[in-house]
């Protein structure tokens, strides 16, 4: 309840009305009304049934004898969708939150933590494959994700790691030496 009703109140109680210049009207107090709010860009509810089928595919592909990639500890068939780490963020990186290579099992209990971090992804036995993977689908990403800080740390840290798969890089190299 707000100062203004309660003055109001005291007002109707005692029947002392304030002076007309300083009335202030009391608006109803409740629940205000929602306005529906601006999207710019699409939301997790625009590709949720990508997103579902995407997770129903990785579950029928490794369902069975799923492991973590990392460790080798045993993913049960019921998380195996908790154990599915995105290489890049589906919250970030929409243009390829379903692609078919943006994705590592690594198990919830143990190593999907350590993927949300390039300097930890990085240091990760899984960590080559991740680069592969993210070789496949490097080419999808917009400008825009691109000008992101995680896919720059990504790049740098694969490049540092795996020159031989960055042609570009070495050419660059053999041009900065020369």
């Amino acid at each position: 309840m707000g100062m203004n009703e309660i003055r109001a109140m005291n007002a109707k109680r005692t029947g002392y009305l304030p002076p007309a210049d300083t009335y202030v009207e009391v608006k109803p107090s409740g629940p205000k009304e929602k306005k529906p709010l601006k999207r710019s860009r699409p939301t997790k509810r625009d590709n949720a049934k990508e997103i579902e089928a995407y997770f129903a595919t990785v579950e029928a592909e490794h369902a069975g004898d799923c492991q973590c990639w990392e460790c080798g500890s045993l993913v049960p068939d019921k998380f195996i969708r908790f154990a599915t780490a995105h290489i890049f963020p589906k919250s970030d990186f929409e243009s390829v939150a379903a692609h078919p290579s943006n994705y590592i099992i690594l198990g919830a209990h143990c190593c999907h933590d350590k993927s949300h971090r390039v300097d930890l992804f990085c240091k990760m036995g899984i960590w080559k494959e991740a680069v592969e993977r993210f070789l496949i689908f490097e080419y999808l990403l917009t400008a825009e994700e691109k000008a992101k800080k995680y896919y720059t740390l990504f790049r740098e840290a694969a490049m540092a790691s795996f020159p031989a798969l960055f042609p570009e890089s070495i050419t660059h190299q053999l041009l900065t030496n020369a």
